[in-house]
């Protein structure tokens, strides 16, 4: 009972921190705003049974599944440069292989300066020097 109270006093703690952020001016978001599905990671397509996804919201959260677990965290964009931060993620063990493989690749790609690639198709590309993970818009 004390864990739970301690996890519920931490949740509380972050959503307060959240609330209290600067959120950019209206019309000033940046194009990566929205809800994406991962479906490639490193060149290496995301397995169909495994569900990974990023979520930009206006305010600077971000948040998704990264293949098992929930996260969620911070980013700015500047330049076409997304900077994501202060991740944390639920600590599921996930038992299918697939699952646990994408989201250590995903987590692994998924945090610091990102440079952003907007394609004409639609696809969202987040690419540092150690690697890349491909988006596209999540169907509605």
């Amino acid at each position: 009972m004390k864990r739970a109270s301690s996890v519920i006093a931490a949740i509380a703690a972050l959503l307060g921190a959240a609330a209290c952020a600067q959120t950019p001016a209206a019309g000033d978001h940046p194009p990566i705003v929205g809800a994406w599905d991962v479906t490639a990671i490193d060149g290496a397509a995301v397995p169909a049974d495994v569900t990974a996804t990023v979520a930009f919201a206006e305010d600077g959260q971000v948040s998704g599944v990264g293949g098992c677990n929930r996260y969620g965290g911070r980013y700015s964009y500047a330049g076409g440069v997304v900077t994501v931060s202060e991740l944390f993620a639920t600590k599921m063990a996930c038992m299918e292989p697939n699952k646990m493989d994408v989201e250590t690749k995903f987590h692994q790609r998924f945090t610091g300066d990102l440079k952003v690639a907007l394609a004409s198709g639609g696809a969202l590309t987040l690419g540092a020097d150690a690697g890349s993970l491909v988006l596209r818009p999540a169907a509605q």
